[in-house]
């Protein structure tokens, strides 16, 4: 079923026509991701929050990680709501973030430099 989100069809509108191009940049001004890739890594991620029902609240800290825009696309098409996390907080203000707004997993930054990865909470 095709989503009604006007950013998803901004974004659909969007690789049509850049796939190839640059997209994400470090601060040498490399190509870290084209939007194919932005794309790419989107569907691999949806593989990885499957368990997750439509209005779930998952929670992302991972900072300025060149995998967030891939990681909140794949979010918007799971209908999952997303709960950005600073990662300067403390854990008791992460941990009362996540109770409150009753997450049910966390995408953490893995410090080898890896994908972030997904972390289920207990409910």
């Amino acid at each position: 079923m095709k989503s009604n989100d006007a950013l998803l069809a901004g974004w659909r509108e969007t690789v049509g026509r850049a796939k190839d191009s640059p997209a994400i940049f470090n601060t040498r001004g490399q190509v870290l991701r084209k939007f194919s890739d932005i794309e790419e890594r989107a569907r691999d991620f949806e593989t990885k929050i499957d368990m997750l029902g439509a209005g779930s609240v998952i929670a992302i800290q991972i900072g300025n990680h060149e995998d967030w825009p891939s990681i909140l696309i794949a979010c918007l098409r799971k209908r999952l709501v997303v709960l950005p996390l600073e990662q300067s907080i403390s854990d008791q203000e992460r941990d009362a973030a996540l109770e409150v707004c009753q997450a049910r997993a966390v995408v953490s930054a893995i410090p080898s430099g890896n994908s972030p990865e997904v972390l289920p909470l207990r409910t």
